[in-house]
């Protein structure tokens, strides 16, 4: 049985990795945006 701060950890972990495959995704896409859309992105994460 898993208590409350295991659920916890898992739900932080998979949220954490999820968001890391997500800023992978768009960083892949971005080179083939177009020119004012990568500089958004750019200017986006950066902040």
């Amino acid at each position: 049985m898993y208590s409350w701060i295991d659920i916890t950890n898992f739900t932080v972990a998979i949220s954490g990795l999820l968001l890391a495959i997500l800023g992978l995704f768009v960083n892949l896409i971005t080179p083939y945006a177009e020119r004012w859309n990568r500089r958004f992105y750019m200017v986006f994460f950066r902040s």
